[in-house]
C-alpha cells in the first residue's frame, strides 16, 4: 500500500486557494480524498516532495508547519495500517482502510519525541558501552540536531523513511562536506537507536532498514620498521617529547588501544604479561611482554610516571606529531577522501597523519610482516570484525608484493 499526496487544482477553497488529495493506492485499487482542512496556493506547493514550502515572508497565521505534520501523520499512519493487515492477515478494503484511518488509536505515534527517546537510549547502554562510544554517539545526535535546525525539518520517528535519509545525505554531503566514512557512521549509531525504539513500540515501521552508507576502504597509517626504529633510537631533548614517543612505541609494541594506554596500572602488570580489561569491548585480555615494551615499563618504574607517563589524548596526538618530525619521519603520503561525489586528493609528509591510532596499526601490520601467525595478531589485538583484521593482511601481502618489485626489478 502506498499513499502521495497531491495538489487538486480544479477545485478552489474557500480561502482562495486549493485543496490537497491523498491517493492511496492498494492491490492495485485507489483511494482518492481530500486531506481536512490541508490546503495551500500553488506557487507554494512542491510536487517533487509532495508537501507545502514556506512563504519567504514571514505569517504569523502561517499554517505550512502544522498542514505538513498533518501530511506526515497521515503517511505514517498509512504505513501503520498496511503493517497491521500484514500481521493480521486482514484483506485491505476502502471501508478498513478509511474507518483505520479514523482510529484515534493510531495517535500514539506521535506522543514519543525522537531526542528525549535518544537521551533515553543514551542512559540505557551507559552500564554496558566505554565512555568514548558514548561520546562519538551523543556526537551524532548532535548532527542531527543541527540539520533539524538548520534545514527547518523536525525529525520524527514516523519521518524515518528513505525521503528523510536521501535529505540527510544532501546535507551532508553538499553542506556540510562530510566524508563517506563519517556518514556511514551517522547512519550506522541512527540505525541500531532506531532498532532500539522499535523494540520499545516509539517507532511503528522499519523503513529504517532501508538506510544504506557503505563505508570506503581508507589508506592504512602506519610506521614501517625502519621508521619505529628511528623514532626508538632517536634522543629527544624535551623530556615531554621523550615521555610521548615512549608511550607511543609502547602502544606500537603491545597493541593496545590509547584509552588502554593511558589507564594502565603497575597492578595490570602480571610477570611477563599484561593482563587489562579492555575499554572499549569490556573484555579481559592478556598480552606478552616483549623487550621494547618490558624496557619502556622498567623506565617509569618507581618514578612518579609509573606505569607509563599520562597524557590527554589532543596533547597526545598533537606532540606525536612532533616526534615523528623530529625523528625525520616525513614521506609524502597521498590521502584520498570522498564525500558523496566529490573526491579530494592531497599530499602530507607522514609526521602530519600519525595518531595515537596509528600504534595499534603499527602493531598489525609489523607482526604480520614478521611472520607472526594472523590467529595470534587477531588475539592480541581483540579485533572482532573479520574485513577490519583482513585490512592489515591485505596491506602487508601489497607491502611485500611491492618490496619484491623493488629489489628485483632493479636487478
Amino acid at each position: 500500500m502506498n499513499i502521495s499526496f497531491y495538489l487538486n487544482t480544479q477545485l478552489k477553497t474557500r480561502h482562495g486557494d486549493h485543496p490537497v488529495y491523498m491517493y492511496i493506492t492498494y492491490n492495485g485499487k485507489r483511494i482518492r480524498k481530500p486531506v481536512n482542512k490541508v490546503h495551500a496556493n500553488s506557487q507554494y506547493w512542491d510536487d517533487l516532495k509532495q508537501r507545502i514550502k514556506r512563504p519567504a515572508k514571514a505569517d504569523p497565521l502561517d499554517e505550512t508547519k502544522s498542514f505538513n505534520k498533518r501530511l506526515e501523520f497521515i503517511e505514517a499512519q498509512v504505513k501503520l495500517i498496511d503493517q497491521e493487515a500484514f500481521d493480521r492477515r486482514i484483506k485491505l478494503t476502502e471501508k478498513y482502510i478509511i474507518d483505520r484511518l479514523m482510529d484515534e488509536s493510531l495517535v500514539k505515534i506521535d506522543q514519543f519525541d525522537f531526542f528525549k527517546a535518544a537521551d533515553q537510549y543514551l542512559q540505557s547502554i551507559k552500564s554496558v558501552k566505554a565512555e568514548r562510544t558514548i561520546t562519538g554517539k551523543r556526537t551524532v545526535f548532535n548532527f542531527l540536531k543541527e540539520y533539524q535546525d538548520s534545514t527547518g525539518n523536525e525529525i520524527t520517528f514516523h519521518q524515518m523513511n528513505v525521503q528523510f535519509f536521501e535529505e540527510l545525505r544532501h546535507y551532508a554531503f553538499e553542506k556540510k562536506k562530510i566524508g563517506d566514512n563519517y556518514f556511514a557512521k551517522i547512519i550506522a549509531v541512527l540505525k541500531t537507536f532506531l532498532h532500539w525504539s522499535f523494540e520499545r513500540d516509539y517507532i511503528k515501521h522499519e523503513s529504517f532498514k532501508k538506510f544504506q552508507a557503505p563505508e570506503r576502504e581508507n589508506e592504512i597509517i602506519c610506521l614501517t620498521l625502519e621508521e619505529l626504529m628511528a623514532l626508538c633510537n632517536h634522543t629527544f631533548k624535551s623530556k615531554r617529547l621523550d615521555r610521548v614517543r615512549d608511550v607511543f612505541v609502547f602502544g606500537c609494541s603491545t597493541g593496545l588501544r590509547f584509552s588502554d594506554l593511558v589507564s594502565l596500572k603497575p597492578s595490570n602488570i602480571q610477570g611477563d604479561f599484561i593482563v587489562i580489561n579492555i575499554q572499549k569491548t569490556r573484555e579481559n585480555s592478556v598480552i606478552p611482554l616483549n623487550k621494547f615494551s618490558a624496557g619502556i615499563l622498567e623506565k617509569y618504574k618507581d618514578t612518579v610516571y609509573e606505569t607509563l607517563p599520562k597524557v590527554s589524548h589532543q596533547k597526545f596526538n598533537s606532540y606525536l606529531k612532533e616526534c615523528c618530525k623530529e625523528a625525520g619521519i616525513d614521506t609524502i603520503v597521498t590521502i584520498t577522501r570522498f564525500s558523496g561525489g566529490h573526491r579530494q586528493t592531497t599530499a602530507h609528509p607522514k609526521y602530519e597523519l600519525i595518531t595515537s591510532h596509528a600504534a595499534r596499526k603499527t602493531f598489525a601490520t609489523l607482526s604480520l610482516l614478521m611472520g607472526m601467525p594472523e590467529r595470534v595478531v587477531r588475539n592480541i589485538t581483540g579485533h572482532k570484525k573479520e574485513e577490519s583484521f583482513k585490512r592489515y593482511v591485505n596491506f602487508t601481502k601489497e607491502y611485500e608484493k611491492q618490496q619484491m618489485n623493488k629489489v628485483w626489478d632493479s636487478m
